[in-house]
């Protein structure tokens, strides 16, 4: 585990698999009062257990975890906080529902607080205001940081060696909610974008790029309904994308929602 320093008392820690080139690492962000913080996503059960003992041992006490949406890698290290208030999407409901279906006996902790589009909550010298961006999942809050800092959640997907992963439009995902969002975030004025996945991005052209990458292959992939092959929806080439797998899911995807042409 490896700590980040984005601001004072603006930290995200990730958790690296060097071995795994491919490998999408969670972040936890953590905003801290003194000794007090708030947790932006709390990544999978191990990875939230060594974030509680390490703020156990620096004498940090969490006092509520918010979610950038409801999918394992962000909830499951709750577990370590159970008993926390917990806040997520009014629309969490959607995954919870799925997952209780598809794995019944996984862990699925119970969200004492939901939010809904410009609902705002103040914790010290930060204030967050959410801002309900759907596409990725029904449930995906961009959440904005004291103004010009906003954390996106998985809408943008990129590995620790800067590549970005084609975007996952599956269990929930939309792909023209998903357009509608990437064009609200290729228009935001920012000093710090941070992701869920990816290290913190302070270049807007950086940043722009991205979103105008993962338009152009969700844009290929939707007016294909779902049938273009994967080269020809990419800006550059094939090797400069991880994820390809979700290719393959994304397309299903579509094919099954779409209606059939008269």
């Amino acid at each position: 585990m490896e700590q980040i320093s984005i601001s004072d008392n603006l930290y995200q820690y990730h958790f690296p698999k060097p071995e795994k080139q491919d490998y999408l690492d969670p972040h936890i962000t953590i905003f801290q009062k003194e000794d007090q913080a708030v947790l932006l996503d709390c990544g999978f059960e191990s990875q939230g257990l060594a974030l509680k003992n390490t703020l156990d041992a620096q004498g940090i006490n969490v006092q509520q975890v918010l979610l950038s949406h409801f999918h394992p890698d962000h909830y499951e290290g709750y577990h370590s906080f159970e008993g926390l208030p917990l806040y997520a999407s009014s629309q969490y409901h959607r995954f919870y529902a799925f997952r209780k279906n598809t794995e019944p006996d996984s862990y699925l902790p119970r969200v004492q607080h939901e939010l809904a589009h410009d609902d705002q909550l103040v914790f010290g010298e930060w204030h967050f205001r959410f801002h309900e961006k759907p596409g990725h999942s029904p449930c995906t809050l961009v959440t904005q940081i004291n103004q010009s800092i906003f954390h996106t959640g998985d809408l943008v997907l990129v590995n620790d060696h800067g590549k970005l992963s084609l975007p996952y439009a599956v269990e929930g995902g939309d792909v023209p909610a998903y357009l509608e969002s990437l064009a609200w975030l290729e228009r935001l004025d920012f000093d710090v974008i941070l992701l869920s996945h990816g290290f913190p991005i302070r270049e807007r052209v950086i940043f722009r790029s991205l979103i105008q990458r993962i338009t152009y292959y969700l844009e290929s992939i939707w007016k294909s309904r779902g049938k273009a092959a994967l080269e020809d929806c990419l800006l550059g080439e094939p090797e400069d994308y991880i994820y390809h797998r979700f290719h393959k899911m994304n397309c299903q995807q579509i094919r099954k929602n779409l209606p059939e042409k008269p």
